[in-house]
């Protein structure tokens, strides 16, 4: 599975979504928040080999998501955006 995402970094995850329309693609040890994000978002969570572990949809603002993994990168797009590409756990992401 192929994305197109805008990588970002530290400074960047900060803002995530907030002020970008395309999908985001940051490294996140934690968890993320939707504060000040207008609509809700899919979050989908990738390992260091670039698999996917966990995907998050329809988070809506003002949220904080926490996770107990480690070596995390997050992919943030709009809500709608994990079905519509058919993404699934396991399955390997390459980001353009």
């Amino acid at each position: 599975m192929t994305v197109k995402a805008k990588s970002l970094g530290f400074l960047g995850s900060i803002v995530g979504l907030i002020c970008r329309r395309e999908p985001v693609f940051f490294f996140s040890p934690f968890g993320v928040h939707t504060f000040f994000v207008k609509t809700p978002i899919d979050v989908v969570l990738v390992d260091k080999k670039l698999r996917i572990i966990r995907i998050y949809c329809g988070i809506k603002p003002f949220r904080i998501l926490l996770w107990k993994y480690f070596w995390v990168y997050v992919l943030e797009a709009e809500s709608g955006f994990a079905s519509r590409h058919r993404l699934k756990r396991g399955s390997k992401v390459t980001i353009i």
